[in-house]
């Protein structure tokens, strides 16, 4: 064996030690970089499931707080306040892209 193979490979070790550290740094970053977006994510979704509560909370007091403080318990209370599953539209399409990128 001659100096130049042994170089060679002292070589070629020390370059693969440092690619691999620079790789597992990068990982690193990466990682990182994908738990704050998902952090972001979660609280945009939580802000959404918020003001749609705050909303329809808004349009039940504007839409019933009269006729229920009106109401005088002598007939029966026909008026309704429908409730339907498109009041949550921002929270569906942000928990399945919250999911998504759990995954």
């Amino acid at each position: 064996m001659g100096i130049d193979l042994i170089s060679g490979l002292i070589s070629t070790i020390i370059g693969g030690i440092f690619t691999l550290w620079g790789t597992m740094i990068e990982g690193r970053h990466q990682q990182r970089g994908n738990e704050e977006q998902t952090k972001d994510i979660k609280l945009n979704v939580l802000i959404g499931v918020k003001v749609e509560i705050i909303s329809l909370l808004d349009v039940y007091n504007n839409r019933m707080f009269k006729a229920i403080k009106l109401y005088d318990c002598s007939s029966p209370f026909f008026l309704f306040f429908p409730i339907t599953q498109y009041n949550f539209s921002f929270y569906m399409t942000g928990n399945v892209r919250a999911y998504e990128r759990n995954l």
